[in-house]
């Protein structure tokens, strides 16, 4: 640490300390200098564990020091600067404390560390440390993991209770640090959670709106990318794998600390640099979509809203980073999502239509026997299939764990993106290993039936999914609703005549034939399955079949020993 702050005021001349001069600070101190002042001495306070800590927790990450905050206070200035005479003290405030304390999750104090290390920590959310700790190279990663993806749970939580009596009206006993803390924690979450905000809410004689107060941390902390954030003497003196040294050169990139320009009534972003690593660069790409993205999403959601608080942005970010050494043209990769999909639900994978059904009823099992291994009760996993003649229309149901939202969006909507294989799934101890192709395997669905409906609840959850997908196209309907009524599971709706087609079964005898096909293909053990209700007993046997497979095109120039002379027979 003690390095860090004197490269950076050696060779930056930086102040490490003070947002007096910040241009946002003075707005709010021309208006109330009771508020300012209160702002200030909340600043000076966590100054040195924002520096310190979140350093020593993450020596080898881009900095999050307060010259982080500040600049983020700098770029929200910019985005409002033509009209910032229209916000209150409280709107100011709330941007100041939000660009301070955003990321005051990764200053976790040694405690709670101990805590994590320990698997008692509440921020594990039931994850096994240990188990993370597999799945990372290191402990020191693994700590890191956890800290960053839940740090800004964490300043929600600090700030609403730790600090909490920070965060006052002058004056006053009225608190705003419950909004406070939800603006601190958007910037970590997906889109949806802004609607946990309001856009026109009361404190005192103040109104004010969170929500736009959130997009403004979110556009302002993305684009807090280039040099000064990464300083190159700093980066001289650092022993860095191979992904910190991508993250910092990519950093190093860019070499305007000013991105925020104005043409033609609207505010646009622009990025300058030279690149020389072709890896930097792809960084560098995604970067700028996912910039972009948070760009249009602050131009739709502020559209609505009263006229100071809409961000009249180009969505397109102005890309002035040469490569140096290469070039890269306007292409990148792309899939055709017809093709795809008839790729991997084709018969030239399964060999069969009718093993789709298998596939599907394999992902209910995992999911059921997930769900038993959790609640380690009386729970019993059961698995129905129930036939609907007149709807034309045969359900696959289960009450196993179910889906949520980050489940289906992150995972189930993204072909090839494995659950059972990710983090969020193998971060918590398991002892049964799923078989079923999560994700990739519900594509056999489309097998069996063209049009697919899906209703899911998640183990916990109160939100009931439901997801309409068609297989010719890669859009779907999506939308949710609240229900008690429902135990978690999933619910997949197929149509019955493509399903009896995809089987090759006689209609008039269906119901048998999917008997037959279940129990010769699924080795019915700790859960249950049922047929209109009529729970099926496995057979004494497997059905086996041989498969004889010639390679003998392949084999030309092979050669090899007889090796059955040096098998030994076990008695």
């Amino acid at each position: 640490m003690f390095s860090y702050n004197l490269i950076i005021n050696k060779y930056y001349g930086i102040k490490m300390n003070s947002i007096e001069s910040v241009k946002l600070f003075e707005k709010l101190k021309n208006k109330d200098t009771q508020f300012a002042s209160k702002v200030l001495e909340t600043s000076n306070l966590i100054e040195e564990l924002i520096n310190k800590k979140t350093t020593i927790n993450f020596p080898n990450y881009t900095n999050h020091d307060i010259n982080h905050s500040i600049n983020i206070m700098n770029t929200m200035y910019e985005l409002i600067q033509s009209n910032i005479d229209d916000f209150n003290q409280l709107e100011l405030a709330l941007m100041i404390y939000a660009s301070l304390f955003h990321d005051i999750g990764m200053s976790l104090g040694d405690d709670e560390i101990s805590k994590i290390k320990d698997s008692t920590s509440k921020y594990l959310y039931s994850q096994s440390f240990e188990q993370i700790k597999k799945n990372s190279t290191n402990e020191e990663l693994a700590l890191q993991e956890v800290i960053r993806t839940q740090h800004g749970k964490i300043a929600n939580d600090l700030v609403t209770n730790k600090y909490k009596e920070y965060f006052l009206l002058p004056n006053t006993s009225i608190s705003f640090a419950q909004d406070l803390g939800l603006i601190c924690q958007s910037h970590t979450e997906r889109e949806r959670y802004l609607s946990k905000l309001h856009v026109d809410s009361l404190k005192g004689e103040y109104s004010y709106n969170p929500q736009f107060i959130a997009i403004l941390l979110r556009v302002a902390d993305i684009l807090d990318i280039d040099s000064t954030r990464t300083p190159l003497e700093l980066y001289k003196s650092m022993d860095l794998n191979e992904y910190s040294n991508e993250e910092w050169l990519k950093n190093l990139t860019i070499e305007n600390t000013k991105k925020i320009f104005v043409k033609n009534d609207l505010k646009i972003v622009r990025l300058d640099g030279n690149v020389k690593d072709i890896k930097v660069h792809r960084k560098l790409l995604n970067y700028i979509e996912w910039i972009e993205n948070e760009l249009r999403l602050a131009v739709e959601k502020t559209a609505d809203m009263q006229e100071k608080y809409r961000l009249h942005l180009n969505t397109k970010v102005q890309n002035n980073i040469q490569p140096i050494g290469y070039t890269i043209p306007d292409l990148k990769l792309n899939m055709d999502y017809k093709a795809v999909t008839k790729l991997l639900m084709g018969e030239s994978v399964y060999g069969s239509k009718a093993l789709g059904l298998r596939e599907l009823l394999q992902n209910s099992i995992d999911a059921c026997m997930v769900k038993k291994e959790k609640l380690q009760s009386d729970y019993k996993p059961t698995i129905e299939i129930n036939i609907f003649k007149d709807k034309n229309q045969v359900i696959v149901k289960d009450n196993g764990m179910g889906m949520n939202e980050n489940i289906i969006k992150k995972y189930f909507l993204n072909v090839g993106k494995s659950y059972y294989k990710s983090s969020d799934f193998l971060n918590y101890e398991h002892t049964y290993n799923p078989i079923g192709n999560f994700g990739i395997g519900f594509l056999s669905c489309f097998m069996l039936s063209s049009h697919v409906k899906v209703m899911t609840k998640y183990h916990g959850d109160k939100y009931m999914y439901r997801i309409d997908l068609e297989q010719e196209s890669e859009y779907i309907s999506f939308s949710q609703d609240e229900d008690y009524t429902v135990e978690s599971g999933t619910q997949i709706i197929l149509n019955y005549e493509s399903l009896v087609k995809a089987m090759e079964f006689k209609e008039d005898d269906f119901e048998r034939l999917l008997l037959d096909f279940i129990t010769d293909n699924i080795l019915i053990e700790e859960f249950e399955i049922k047929i209109n209700g009529i729970t099926i007993k496995q057979k004494n046997t497997i059905k086996t079949s041989e498969h004889i497979i010639n390679i003998n095109k392949y084999a030309k120039n092979l050669y090899g020993r007889e090796c059955s002379k040096f098998c030994v027979s076990i008695q």
